[in-house]
């Protein structure tokens, strides 16, 4: 996926394979492991072009082939970060992942006014702690023991209610969980006030 031409070798393999698809999921991304300058350009470099160029292009992509063709279905997976007023603290800060998730869940957002009219849906998914290998990834193992179980996720909740969303609503932004919401909604409350 750090490949510049990434999307088009993956498109090139579906349309080889001769399957229709009706659904784009972009999933692929992870989080910087180190403070800014403790990573190497190059690893820098990867992460924007996995979670920002790859993103925007298969999304490019996939809308003008099947436009007008069939109904397009999208989602971007953002994170409850990409919709915060106020950044986490953390030992080590995260330069890159919350820029990115923000600007994943506003191009979603711009994509879907754009093409509403168009037969395409599409969706920024915003999901907050979700019990997979991401914090092990990134070195925060000690997170799903310090943080109260009621603060995380299952991948498959997060999974249902995206899909469930896509299915029934007309929303952009799905934010899966009620404490995610009252996370979000303290978070904005914070920076207006420290404004």
């Amino acid at each position: 996926m750090a490949q510049p031409d990434a999307a088009k070798r993956m498109l090139e393999v579906i349309d080889e394979s001769g399957m229709g698809v009706d659904l784009l999921i972009n999933n692929a991304g992870y989080g910087d492991a180190d403070d800014f300058l403790g990573l190497t350009w190059e690893s820098i470099q990867a992460m924007l072009q996995v979670m920002l160029v790859t993103l925007t292009e298969l999304c490019y992509l996939f809308i003008k082939k099947n436009l007008g063709a069939r109904k397009v279905y999208i989602i971007n997976v953002a994170s409850i970060v990409g919709l915060m007023e106020l950044s986490l603290k953390r030992r080590k800060p995260r330069v890159l992942y919350r820029p990115i998730k923000t600007f994943v869940v506003s191009f979603t957002k711009q994509l879907a006014a754009c093409y509403k009219a168009e037969a395409v849906k599409v969706q920024a998914l915003c999901p907050g702690l979700t019990y997979s290998d991401f914090h092990n990834r990134i070195g925060e193992p000690g997170l799903y023991t310090s943080t109260p179980k009621w603060m995380w996720s299952t991948s498959e909740s997060v999974v249902n209610q995206s899909l469930m969303s896509l299915s029934t609503s007309n929303k952009t932004v799905v934010l899966p969980g009620w404490h995610n919401k009252c996370i979000v909604l303290l978070s904005r409350l914070r920076g207006v006030i420290k404004k």
